[in-house]
């Protein structure tokens, strides 16, 4: 009976060591796929060095106000350079209903001002 109980109680053990190698075996395969990802992103890179490719900034263009809107709110300032920059984002809000312009908030378009300006 003794016997028995220690068989199986060995078996039990092996078990578990045939699933603790299976789970190790797992994650070290998910190591090795991870690093040959790594590898070729270090790989393009080089290749990118070598052949002396540049990559610039994008060109910082306003995102949410229309070229037009940008343009018209240039030429208020260039016509009144004395103007209170409340009342041309004001004028520049009623031309942007007029034409269907998009405009961003007021803090970008502040911010727009004080790029022409």
């Amino acid at each position: 009976m003794r016997r028995k109980k220690r068989l199986a109680g060995a078996e039990q053990l092996v078990l578990f060591n045939e699933d603790i190698n299976n789970k190790a075996v797992d994650v070290l395969q998910e190591c090795v796929k991870k690093i040959d990802e790594l590898t070729a992103e270090v790989r393009r890179l080089a290749q990118a060095q070598e052949q002396k490719i540049v990559y610039l900034p994008r060109p910082r263009k306003p995102r949410a106000t229309d070229q037009s809107a940008v343009e018209y709110l240039a030429g208020i300032f260039e016509r009144e350079p004395r103007r209170s920059v409340a009342s041309a984002i004001k004028e520049l809000r009623e031309k942007a209903n007029e034409y269907g312009w998009r405009l961003g908030s007021d803090a970008s378009l502040y911010r727009l001002v004080k790029k022409i300006c």
